[in-house]
């Protein structure tokens, strides 16, 4: 081995911002391949920012680029890469955004370098932007898990998330100070947040602001959207609210109207209770 090869190469490339006004022009791009190549570096550290926008044909572009380069590499997205869900695509083109690699030395460098390999580990470190990102997807994600399910168990939800709601309101208004209050309507609403329950008047935010972003074009490519349509809007908002009615005024309020209504009767007249 000559003593060029004996000390750890590594050749880093970051910012390349391909698909925008700051990516390099074609014939930069393949001097910077050539000089990689002079080089002969034991690893390639592609260090963020590979897109301008993150989106899709930008990465299959720079992922066409990157496969020109022969050597060893870890990729690592920046906040560029992970606009408009393209941290999908990276992982699509380029696997799991955390990475590792490790080579293990041969016998000579081992010696002359006191190491039997090394370890490269790529942490990710991007924040997806928000209607594009991750809680545009969550929103998305959530809108269609409300469409999805039939009628009939859109109605018991509706009917179950109502009672717990209501409840929450009937154990506030027991409470005398704003600390019993407090805890006596969290853990009713948590519960029916936290159970998957429906609640109409909740649905009426999430499932028109899912379909304006597939309307808007923000839904990944990826994404099946078919179910936030305003048909799926109609058959999740008609059984949720009917099933909160039920369950609010059937379930609460005439069950404690039935318990209490001989009492307010005699008040009524002048009885004593």
């Amino acid at each position: 081995m000559s003593l060029s090869r004996i000390p750890l190469t590594i050749a880093q490339l970051s910012d390349v911002h391909v698909g925008g006004p700051l990516s390099f022009p074609e014939e930069k791009m393949t001097q910077i391949v050539e000089r990689v190549r002079s080089v002969e570096p034991d690893v390639v550290v592609v260090a963020g920012d590979l897109t301008t926008a993150g989106y899709e044909w930008e990465y299959e572009e720079v992922a066409a680029w990157l496969d020109t380069i022969e050597f060893p590499k870890v990729v690592i997205p920046g906040n560029h890469d992970a606009r408009n869900v393209g941290y999908l695509h990276f992982r699509d083109l380029f696997g799991e955004p955390f990475s590792r690699h490790r080579e293990t030395f041969d016998a000579e460098r081992s010696e002359r370098l006191q190491a039997t390999g090394f370890t490269i580990v790529g942490l990710d470190s991007s924040e997806p932007d928000v209607n594009e990102g991750r809680i545009g997807l969550s929103v998305l994600n959530t809108a269609a898990g409300k469409i999805r399910p039939d009628v009939v168990t859109l109605f018991f939800k509706g009917i179950l998330c109502n009672v717990l709601v209501c409840a929450g309101v009937w154990l506030a208004y027991a409470g005398r100070s704003v600390t019993d209050k407090f805890f006596a309507i969290l853990l009713p609403v948590s519960a029916f947040i936290a159970a998957g329950f429906e609640h109409c008047v909740a649905n009426m935010y999430f499932l028109p602001l899912a379909w304006l972003l597939v309307q808007t074009g923000h839904a990944p490519a990826t994404f099946d959207a078919s179910p936030i349509t305003i048909a799926g809007i109609i058959h999740n908002l008609v059984p949720v609210t009917l099933g909160n009615i039920v369950g609010g005024a059937g379930f609460v309020g005439a069950i404690y109207w039935a318990i209490y209504r001989a009492a307010f009767g005699a008040l009524g007249r002048g009885e004593p209770k």
